[in-house]
């Protein structure tokens, strides 16, 4: 959980992080197979269950660092700490930016002014999703999904 207290930009990156960025450009082809491999595994274990899982539309690049699931009908914060009781890591994405305080005290927004965002936020969470995830590991993942899913 965060909060935007304020407006502005990020405009902080460091010396050494832009050295470190120009460095893993090098490696961007293989993060990339090796992050759509991580996505397409999730796609395929994840099909059957109660989740919405993302797509990828024809002619499209993607990056694919991210891979958010909407939890149908299972409780997300439930999950995300029944997840974590198992020693897998999750991350809740975009809070809706009109329930930040910045854009209720600037713009009076209130909950309830965008039903549609605020329920997907309600049921998204993000899975893991990075190049050095082994096969084990998110065989790990997948199938304790599935346990707690199919409770």
């Amino acid at each position: 959980y965060y909060e935007v207290l304020e407006a502005g930009y990020k405009f902080n990156t460091t010396d050494m992080n832009s050295a470190l960025g120009l460095a893993q450009l090098k490696r961007l082809k293989w993060f990339e197979k090796k992050r759509k491999e991580v996505f397409d595994y999730y796609g395929k274990e994840l099909m059957g269950l109660d989740v919405t899982t993302p797509t990828i539309r024809p002619n499209v690049k993607t990056s694919y660092h991210l891979y958010p699931i909407l939890l149908e009908s299972y409780d997300r914060n439930k999950f995300i700490d029944e997840m974590k009781a198992h020693g897998i890591g999750t991350s809740v994405h975009f809070i809706p930016l009109h329930l930040q305080p910045f854009y209720r005290r600037t713009y009076k927004y209130k909950k309830g002014d965008f039903p549609v965002v605020e329920e997907v936020y309600r049921k998204i969470v993000s899975l893991p999703i990075y190049p050095q995830l082994k096969k084990n590991e998110l065989s790990y993942i997948t199938s304790t999904i599935t346990k707690i899913l199919d409770k």
